[in-house]
């Protein structure tokens, strides 16, 4: 849908596809509803204000199971610097900017973190204002904040 004369194109790279189905890519919940790109507090609200529902859709329930040592030892690291940082911050610590990693370990990273430090708050920024490149920022908050 869209105005007329616009069609928008898709590129997709075999080894993408190949990837995304082997790690359980929900391609209908793409093609039918998108892939968002806001913290996910920010988009359960909005889902609730657009759709009136107050449970997490399916997709969001998924827990990430990582299976490469590679993506075992990164995602192990950040969130062991995370206890680092916990452990001696100090009152006006309220940031730590964890290492550029791709979406699905920032993801893995996203749920660890808000099963195990559920008082922190993290988000996703540009790293360099590249769009293109990414990385969690872990913060501290009062409660005022």
């Amino acid at each position: 849908d869209g105005p007329p004369g616009y069609n928008p194109t898709v590129f997709m790279q075999a080894s993408g596809i190949a990837f995304n189905r082997k790690h359980n890519m929900d391609f209908n919940h793409w093609i039918y509803k998108g892939v968002s790109y806001m913290p996910a507090d920010a988009e359960e609200t909005l889902h609730r204000i657009l759709f009136g529902e107050s449970e997490q859709p399916a997709y969001k329930k998924r827990k990430i199971v990582l299976t490469k040592d590679a993506d075992l030892v990164a995602v192990n690291g950040a969130l062991d610097a995370v206890k680092q940082w916990l452990a001696e911050a100090t009152p006006e610590s309220k940031e730590f900017v964890l290492p550029e990693l791709n979406s699905f370990l920032r993801a893995a990273i996203y749920q660890r973190l808000e099963s195990e430090h559920p008082e922190l708050v993290c988000e996703t920024r540009s790293v360099g204002g590249d769009r293109f490149r990414s990385s969690v920022v872990v913060m501290r908050m009062t409660a005022e904040e």
